[in-house]
C-alpha cells in the first residue's frame, strides 16, 4: 500500500494539532508537535506504514506522545540551574565594582 504523507497531514492535521493543543494549551507548540509528528512520520520506512490499519488514531498518539514529550522538555529546561561558567563570569564582573565601593566605604571611616 502506497502512503502520501501529504494527504494523512490534509486528512488528519487537524486533528493532529488538536490532540497537543489539549495537553500543551498553546498553540505555537501544537503546530510545532503537528510538524514534528509529521516529520517522523516523513522519516519511517515506509514499510512500517502497511502495519498501520488505523491512522487517525496512530497519529494521535504520535501527537500525543510528542507534545508530553515537549512538555517534559520545558520542565527540564526551567528546572535547570544556571551553568557555573555563567555564574563565575557574571560574579568575577562585579568583582572589581565591589572592591571599589568597598575601599570608598572604608576610607569614609
Amino acid at each position: 500500500m502506497k502512503v502520501n504523507i501529504a494527504n494523512l497531514a490534509k486528512q488528519y492535521g487537524r486533528k493532529v494539532f488538536q490532540s497537543a493543543f489539549r495537553i500543551l494549551n498553546d498553540t505555537h507548540l501544537a503546530e510545532d508537535v503537528t510538524q514534528e509528528v509529521f516529520l517522523k512520520l516523513f522519516k519511517k520506512s515506509t514499510e512500517s506504514f502497511d502495519q498501520i490499519s488505523n491512522w487517525q488514531g496512530y497519529l494521535k498518539r504520535m501527537a500525543i506522545s510528542t507534545a508530553i514529550d515537549q512538555l517534559r522538555r520545558h520542565k527540564r529546561l526551567a528546572e535547570e540551574p544556571i551553568e557555573n561558567e555563567s555564574q563565575q563570569s557574571t560574579s568575577n564582573a562585579t568583582l572589581p565594582l565591589q572592591q571599589v565601593f568597598i575601599q570608598r566605604d572604608l576610607a569614609q571611616f
